[in-house]
Formats: C-alpha cells, structure tokens, sequence
C-alpha cells in the first residue's frame, strides 16, 4: 500500500513537471503544413500526401520521411 502511495506522488511531480509543446511542421514533399501537439498520446500526424509524419509526444519525438520544423512553441497547463 505503500509503495502505491509513493507512486502516485511520483506520477504527479513528473506531471507537473511535463512541459507539453506544439510543433508547426510543413511536408517537404507537397508543401502542406500540419500542427501536432505532445499531450496527445499515441497519436502520429501524417500528411496528406502519405511520404511524411510527425509523432510528438511528452519525452521525445519520431519523424517519417522528410519535415521541415516551422514553430516550435510550450504550451500552457
């Protein structure tokens, strides 16, 4: 029971200390710019054209194919 309590603190100090962001990106293939945030989970934004994506999530992010980074911004809680 107590090591459930301690994970639960731990849980919700990374919580707090997350800083979720959001990504303005634009496929070097057709040109079609997209917006992906990091505090949707599971969740990877392919374009249109299906040669690129984008997966942003809270520790790290995974391209497909080819993008070009336009923004970058931290969101607020």
């Amino acid at each position: 029971m107590y090591i459930g309590n301690v994970m639960l603190r731990i849980i919700k100090l990374i919580n707090k200390m997350t800083k979720h962001r959001k990504v303005t990106w634009e496929c070097v293939n057709c040109g079609r710019q997209h917006r992906s945030y990091s505090n949707r989970r599971w969740e990877m934004q392919i374009c249109e054209c299906g040669k690129s994506g984008l997966d942003l999530e809270e520790f790290y992010s995974r391209t497909m194919g080819e993008i070009k980074i336009i923004k970058e911004e931290e969101l607020k809680k």
